[in-house]
Order: structure tokens, then C-alpha cells, then sequence
């Protein structure tokens, strides 16, 4: 089983090696050797494979915060001593293993290896139980255990019985035809290739469809998923996203702004979508890069500054907050014959910054604007907190000596946001935000996530501080309530064109989908009807009634949407209600939430898949049966827990390697039944000799050439066979169900296996047949004279019994390896009909023809006749392996038509394998 190790650990071939101070000198030498104390060179572009202390740093910046928190920004490092409440997370002169070295260069001492560091420890915290996964090494090793107890005791029981029929005199001999070669006859000795050539394939497929493989063990579970829990956005829905609409001022406004003016200027706008398009622009981490753009003209006004469109108030979706909304218009109409060409801001980063940013960037000079702030306090985005903060000083505005002016600026979910606001913005001033206007504000945020989209609230407050503060989120020495709601915008995250599909072909191969997303109840729904998770029309008022409960249980549908809030309060009663719907929407889920859904999907025995993209999907991924991690998500945790990395985190691609890991338990399970099928007529052919006396059937060397030879090409060469119609709409299999069970032994040894033990033994006796020996005559001849008499009473001479005798061992031979030949295409389906096949696998014809040309060389060369003890036989003994086709064909045909037919009557499950 080495072949396992060989494929599992190809990855290692590459190495990284590291500049360090050692000993007082300076070498190069590979990271795995690194040594605390050692002082390593960092350089830009460095990978770092250790924990550093930094001793000196010119300018250094490294992405450490990728790995802790998922944010792309990079960090700049500091060889300064820490404050002494910081801890190792918050240090700026800790460099931690797995960042990268975006610019700069330093030099700090290690004072963690591999397997000891920050990140290690954060993984080994996520590692409480196992993911009861069995290899494919242990799968293959069950049934082989049995097929070599057989062996060695079929072995013993014919060495005993051998020798007592000689009397115990040629021990050796008999050792070695009695023991030895049953053993040999009994383990299929070329299984073990013919499946690590499987699984090198399904490797390369995988690759050619995006997905990466870190443990090979991992496809056997794959391909039995039968639940796959992913977040909507960026796997259900495309990543990249724009925004839609915005609520600002009591107006909803549509489209994306855009000017004709080639300077763009934040002076062309009043408050409050000043403060909106500054909250939007500056507390964002995405950046711009300048691109030519079109730009639409018109002869109709000389100056736009947002010409985007307010929609009317007659729009029965949009809510009304005030008396009055106006309805005026800000653009006119244009045709793309009227465009001019400008520098356009093309962002890039999170896709909701980046979405955010854009819809500035077209409208002012967000470089201009984020001028305008000294940005001195961060806190990121987090799933609890749901909210992004930053403090900045404004420049010039103090109102008294040793003060400094600051704004405070936050988006994040509108639920969230409007607790901590006191005012609504407005252009005719701050308005106190009362019940009703709240009431109006949650319904405006309902309405904008009507449509699939994520709602996003912008609030800002700006304050007077001590010159010099440093703000703290332990210390909580900046404003926490009282905010101005500024308004809300609606980001659309574009659906994949083959989502719908593949949402199908879930439900049609029995795999349910679980859906997780931050959104509320009313945004979740709309996405999960536009991606297909629901096509009910129930009604949505069940939304803004219950907040915390079942928001909607259609059982016609077999769906389900849940506020996560609830929870944690359900009884097991619930979850086995819950967790057989077929779809599920959890609507409001955090990343805990994510874990205790895997959890209790896992205890309800459901073979989970799990498809995370940040930091804190590292416990589900690693409590999942399958963790897939999405190469974009820049968190390296993440990448390091998962079993699977794709490129694109679609779910179609997720599907894909479940079609592919199917396909492949198919291949190797068709390459196993195939293979084990020659060992029985080579069995026998022992059997006979040792047992019944009769002249030898199979020689060693022949035993070897099916092995190894005639049955080991066609076997590998499954593996390009087109998979069955059937594949992906069968259910997903038990997780007990084991690859090689009993069901492939009875069809192997007992059925099709007995048909062609059966036939090889006609085959030999034909030949003796021919030359007029009985079968009586045969039984026991070993311990004759050299002379047998045959029926008439001719003695034949010693080198005409040995022809003779080769003659038939040839004959089982050609018997044996012709049916194998016509065999291995009955075993391209499981329970279609070949009838029904292209046979257009180029591959297999091809080793079908040299599998031919393999037994005539073998058969009818000299010097290789002696080789392999056969001799060339009467022509009649080619047309028996053509009769077992016939029954073999005969046989599996009526078999996959009674399971295609009958799949669940007890008699036709014993036949299915």
C-alpha cells in the first residue's frame, strides 16, 4: 500500500528554503530545518514557514491579517517593544507563520517552528473530534485481509492434502504448487496498481475542473455527500457584486452614478449623501485602479453630478418614511451612441467594498475624499458584531487647544445599526428616530432585500477629543450610541447561470443543500427563489411577523427557511423536522451557527460537506466530513483545514467533484469486481490438480500473466469509460456502505466467477477429449506410471502426455483470459444495459486487441511455450470463451434489468453490487 503514501504526499516534492544567521555565519537552508533562536532574513515576497520576533524592520509589511481575521489589508510591522496589555494577536513585532511580506525588508529571531505556532495552535483548538473518515488504504485493506486469511488457509488444507497423496515425499514440490502458488492465485496482484492508476486519474480530472486535492482519502467520502452546507453568497451567488439600489434623504434612487465631468469632485454634493458616499468611501478597505471607461453624454443639461434616477413613490415596493419624497429625476435619458471616454475607478478587494467603493468612485474622487480623514482606529468587520467602525481625525478643525476633531463612521446590517442611532438624516436637518420612524426604516430594509439583495446601513457621529487619544475597543473611549443613520444601500450579488441546474441535480441525487447567510429572513428568501432553493409562492408576511421562529415550512416543497436566533433552542424533535427538508435556508447565521448545523446534521449520520471562505469557517470545515475552501478567500487557516481547495467556489463546481468522486468509486468498484472475477478459475485450477489428481490447469508463470498482464490493462482502462445516465441521480450512498463488501465477493467468486471457472475446466477437458483420455482416466493420474492408457488402450509416451498436458493448460488459459476480454466490457455498467453504450471507449478496444495479441504470443511463440508451459491447442478450445461471453452477457443483462426494475425487492439487492 505504498502507492497510497506515494500519491498522498506528492505535494512535498517542492521546498522552501530561508536566509538565516546560524552559528554566526549566514546559509540557506530549508524551512522544515528552521530552529528557534535561528535569525531569518525576511524579504518581500517571502513566504514566512515560522513565528518571528522582528529585531529590525525597514518599512515592513506582511499580510498577517489575512490569517486571523480574513481582511486582505496588510499589516506594518514594527521591531518596537508591544505595550504590555497586548497580546500576541495585537504585537506589531510578531511576524507569524503563513503571512506573506508585501513590501520591505527585516530581520527577527524564531522563536516558534512548525507544529508550534500561533496558527498551529489555533488549528489544533478547532481538532476536538476527528472526522471519522476511513481511508481508501483501510477500504481496500478489509476485504484483502479476508481474501489472504483465505489464501493461507486454502493453501495449508491443499499442502496437507498434496502431501498425504505422495506420501510426504517431494515436500519442496509440493510446498511450492500446494502453498505458495495457491496463495499467488489467491490475491489478485494487480488490483493494487490497477486502482492507484484510478485514483491518478481522478486526481488529473479533478485538477482539470479547479478542484485541488490535499488528501486523497478525501474522495471516497465525496462521493457519498449527502448534505453540502455552504454560505449563499459566493457559492450560490456569483462573488463579484455591485449596487443596485440606495435609500438616502427619504428617496430610493436606482442605477449607478456616473459623471461627465473628467475631475470629479466631492464638492458637487449635499449633505446627507455627502456623509453616505463618505462613510461608503472611507470606512472601506477596498482599493481603486484607474481604467479607461465610457461615459454616456447629453445635450439636454451641462452638468450631472449623480445621474441616477429616484424612483416614484407610486412603486408599491418602497416604503414611505416623512411626508413628502421627491420625485425628481437626475439624469436624463442617453443612447450608447452618445458616450465619451474617461478615467474610470475600477475597485478591487472584498466584493462588497469593492462594490461600495465603485458606486462612489464613479461619482466623486474617493482618493480626494479619503484625503479628507486621518484614519486612527479600525475595528474589522466581525459576524457578531456585524459592523465595520473607524474613527478619523479631521484635519484643521479643533475646537479649542489640545482638542481634535474626530468622525466616527460604521456601516454594517441596518438590523443592527439602527439600535445604536438616535437621528435620521436629513437634508433639512437631524431628525429624532421614534418608533414609527424606526418601524418605516425596517420596512425600507425589508423592501431593498425583497430582491435577493444585502442591505447595508451607513451611520456617522462626529465628536471632540484629547489630541493624541488612542482609541481601544477593550477601553471603549469612543462613542457607542447616539449615531445619525445616514441610509441604506442594496448590493446584488449576481446569481451563476448554472446555480438553478445544479440546485436540480442536488435534489435529484438525493443531496440536500444548506444554505447560510448573514441576510435577514426577507433577503434570504429572495435569494434562495432566485437560485432555485425555493419555488413555493407562499406568502412573505410571515417575515416581519416572526423573527425568531419557522418563518416558512412548505412540505409540498420540502424546504424550509429559519431565523438562526431560534436556533438554539430547538429540541431534537425539531432539528429531525428540520434537517429532512430537502433545502434549508438559515437566514441570520453566524459562524457558530454554521458549526452547530454540521454538528447536527453529523449526529443524525449525514455525510456533510462543508464550503467555507474565511477564518471562522474553520470549525465546521474541519468537523465536516468534507471541507472545501475557496482559494480566494486569502485566509490561509481556512486553505489548512479544508480537504478540498476550489478555484471559484461555485456550487457547480462543487458538484462536479462529487460527480467525479462518484464516478470514481464506480471505475474502482467495476475494476474490483472485474479483477477478483479470474481468481476462482485460477483456484480451481489448483484445486484439481492437488485435490482430484488431475494434470495441471494453470502453470505459475501463466498466473502471473493474467495478474499482471491480460487483465490489468483493461482494468485501468474503465477508468475512461463515460459514466452511466443514472450517476447523479441515484441517492447518495450510506456512510457504512464500503467500497469492496460482500455483495462484490459473491458476484466475483460465485457467479460470474463460476461461469468462467466452468468453462475453462470444458475447455481442458475438451483437449483431452480430442485425443480420445476420459475424464477417469485424468482423476488422480499424478500418482501413476508415466504411461496412461486411454480408452481404447493406447499408451501414449512421455513427451506426448506433456503436450498433451500443455495443450490443456493452454486451453484453460486462453479460456480464461478471451472470457476476461469480453468480460471487462460487461462491467463498464452497474445497472445500465450495454445494449445502451456507445462503445466508443478507445481505450478499451485497444487493450482489448493487445490482450489478443498478448495470448496468441505467449501461446504460439517457441521458447516462450516452454516458458510458460502451454503449447498450442486444438483451434476448437477458442470458441468456449465465446459461449461464456454468452452466458456472462446473458447473466448480467437479466441482472441489471431486475434492479432496474425491482431496485427495492430483497432477492434483486443481493445481485446488485
Amino acid at each position: 500500500m505504498m502507492h497510497f503514501s506515494v500519491v498522498r504526499n506528492s505535494h512535498s516534492l517542492t521546498r522552501t528554503w530561508c536566509s538565516v544567521i546560524r552559528d554566526g555565519r549566514v546559509c540557506t537552508i530549508p524551512a522544515e530545518q528552521l530552529v528557534v533562536g535561528d535569525l531569518l532574513f525576511i524579504r518581500s515576497g517571502v513566504h514566512l514557514l515560522a513565528d518571528v520576533r522582528l529585531l529590525y524592520c525597514n518599512r515592513l509589511k506582511c499580510d498577517t491579517c489575512c490569517l486571523i481575521t480574513g481582511e486582505t489589508e496588510s499589516i506594518e510591522l514594527t521591531a518596537d517593544v508591544a505595550d504590555s496589555d497586548d497580546t500576541a494577536l495585537e504585537a506589531r513585532n510578531i511576524a507569524f507563520r503563513g503571512s506573506f511580506c508585501i513590501y520591505g525588508d527585516g530581520l527577527g529571531v524564531v522563536i516558534r517552528v512548525a507544529g508550534d505556532t500561533l496558527i498551529d495552535g489555533l488549528l489544533s483548538q478547532t481538532a476536538e473530534e476527528d472526522k471519522r473518515r476511513v481511508s481508501l488504504k483501510d477500504e481496500l485493506m478489509r476485504p484483502m485481509r479476508l481474501i489472504v486469511l483465505l489464501a493461507v488457509m486454502t493453501g495449508t488444507l491443499m499442502f496437507v492434502w498434496a502431501a498425504y497423496m505422495v506420501n510426504f515425499e517431494n515436500m519442496l514440490g509440493i510446498l511450492v504448487n500446494g502453498f505458495l502458488v495457491i496463495i499467488v492465485a489467491s490475491v489478485p496482484q494487480g488490483l493494487p496498481t490497477a486502482l492507484l492508476c484510478h485514483l491518478t486519474i481522478a486526481v488529473r480530472r479533478f485538477a482539470r475542473k479547479n478542484l485541488l486535492l490535499k488528501d486523497i482519502d478525501a474522495v471516497q467520502p465525496l462521493g457519498a455527500t449527502s448534505v453540502i452546507v455552504s454560505d449563499m453568497v459566493g457559492t450560490l451567488t456569483a462573488d463579484s457584486h455591485k449596487v443596485a439600489r440606495l435609500w438616502c434623504d427619504k428617496q430610493y434612487f436606482t442605477g449607478r452614478p456616473e459623471v461627465q465631468q473628467q475631475e470629479l469632485s466631492v464638492e458637487k454634493f449635499e449633505s446627507p449623501l455627502l456623509e453616505l458616499l463618505a462613510v461608503m468611501t472611507v470606512c472601506n478597505r477596498a482599493n481603486t485602479v484607474r481604467k479607461m471607461s465610457s461615459l454616456p453624454q447629453s445635450d439636454n443639461f451641462h452638468v450631472v453630478c449623480m445621474p441616477f434616477t429616484a424612483v416614484s413613490q407610486s412603486d408599491s415596493r418602497d416604503a414611505e418614511i416623512g411626508d413628502s419624497c421627491s420625485r425628481r429625476t437626475m439624469a436624463s435619458e442617453w443612447s450608447p451612441s452618445t458616450t465619451s471616454l474617461r478615467m474610470r475607478n475600477v475597485c478591487g478587494g472584498d466584493a462588497t467594498e469593492s462594490a461600495l467603493l465603485q458606486y462612489a468612485s464613479d461619482a466623486i474622487d474617493a482618493n480626494e475624499m479619503r484625503a479628507r480623514f486621518d484614519v486612527v482606529f479600525e475595528i474589522p468587520f466581525d459576524p457578531v458584531r456585524r459592523r465595520r467602525l473607524i474613527i478619523a481625525r479631521i484635519p484643521g478643525k479643533a475646537p479649542s487647544i489640545g482638542l481634535a476633531m474626530f468622525t466616527l463612521m460604521v456601516k454594517g446590517h441596518p438590523h443592527y445599526l439602527l439600535d445604536l442611532c438616535a437621528t435620521l438624516a436629513d437634508h433639512s436637518g437631524p431628525q429624532q428616530l421614534n418608533e414609527q420612524r424606526r418601524l418605516d426604516l425596517q420596512n425600507v430594509c425589508l423592501q431593498l432585500g425583497d430582491d435577493g439583495h444585502g442591505v447595508i446601513g451607513f451611520a456617522s457621529k462626529t465628536f471632540a477629543a484629547e489630541e493624541g487619544t488612542r482609541f481601544s475597543a477593550e477601553a471603549g473611549n469612543y462613542p457607542q450610541l447616539e449615531y445619525r443613520f445616514l441610509g441604506m444601500a442594496a448590493v446584488a450579488a449576481e446569481s451563476h447561470e448554472e446555480t438553478i441546474e445544479a440546485v436540480q441535480q442536488c435534489r435529484n441525487a438525493g443531496i440536500k443543500v444548506f444554505a447560510v447567510t448573514s441576510e435577514d429572513v426577507a433577503t434570504a428568501e429572495a435569494i434562495a427563489r432566485r437560485v432555485g432553493l425555493i419555488s413555493s409562492e407562499k406568502s412573505r408576511v410571515q417575515h416581519k411577523e416572526q423573527q425568531h421562529a419557522f418563518v416558512m415550512d412548505d412540505d409540498a416543497m420540502n424546504c424550509a427557511i429559519v431565523d438562526s436566533a431560534s436556533l438554539s433552542s430547538l429540541s431534537t424533535q425539531k432539528w429531525d423536522d428540520l434537517l429532512r427538508k430537502h433545502n434549508v435556508i438559515f437566514a441570520r447565521a453566524t459562524f457558530e451557527h454554521k458549526l452547530l448545523i454540521v454538528e447536527e446534521c453529523r449526529q443524525r449520520g449525514e455525510v456533510v460537506t462543508v464550503v467555507g471562505a474565511n477564518c471562522g469557517d474553520v470549525p465546521a470545515l474541519r468537523r465536516s466530513d468534507i471541507g472545501f475552501a475557496i482559494t480566494t478567500s486569502e485566509c490561509e487557516l481556512a486553505e489548512q483545514a479544508a480537504d478540498i481547495i476550489v478555484a471559484d467556489g461555485k456550487i457547480g463546481s462543487i458538484l462536479a467533484g462529487i460527480e467525479e468522486s462518484r464516478l470514481m468509486y464506480d471505475y474502482m468498484k467495476k475494476a474490483t469486481a472485474f479483477t477478483l472475477s479470474h481468481l476462482w478459475p485460477e483456484i480451481f485450477a489448483l484445486v484439481i490438480n492437488l485435490v482430484l489428481g488431475f494434470p495441471r490447469g494453470l502453470t505459475f508463470p501463466q498466473i502471473l500473466s493474467i495478474d499482471l498482464g491480460s487483465d490489468l490493462v483493461p482494468a485501468i482502462t474503465l477508468a475512461w469509460e463515460k459514466s452511466e445516465g443514472d450517476l447523479m441521480r441515484r441517492p447518495a450512498r450510506k456512510r457504512e456502505v464500503q467500497m469492496v463488501n460482500w455483495k462484490v465477493l459473491l458476484y466475483s467468486y460465485v457467479l460470474a466467477g463460476s461461469i468462467i471457472a466452468g468453462g475453462c475446466f470444458a475447455a481442458y477437458i475438451s483437449v483431452f477429449r480430442y485425443y480420445g483420455i476420459s475424464t477417469d482416466d485424468l482423476a488422480f493420474s499424478f500418482t501413476n506410471s508415466p504411461h496412461n492408457a486411454s480408452i481404447s488402450g493406447f499408451v501414449f509416451s512421455a513427451s506426448d502426455q506433456q503436450r498433451i498436458t500443455a495443450e490443456a493448460s493452454s486451453a484453460w488459459y486462453i479460456t480464461l483470459a478471451m472470457s476476461q476480454v469480453f468480460h471487462v466490457w460487461m462491467c463498464t455498467t452497474r445497472r445500465t444495459s450495454i445494449f445502451h453504450r456507445d462503445m466508443k471507449n478507445s481505450a478499451g478496444l485497444l487493450a482489448s486487441l493487445v490482450n489478443l495479441l498478448l495470448i496468441c504470443f505467449l501461446v504460439f511463440t517457441p521458447g516462450v511455450q516452454s516458458v510458460m508451459g502451454m503449447s498450442a491447442p486444438p483451434f476448437h478450445v477458442w470458441f468456449f470463451s465465446v459461449v461464456i461471453a454468452a452466458l456472462l452477457l446473458m447473466f448480467n443483462e437479466a441482472r441489471k434489468c431486475l434492479i432496474r426494475l425491482w431496485p427495492s425487492n430483497k432477492f434483486v439487492r443481493l445481485l446488485e453490487w
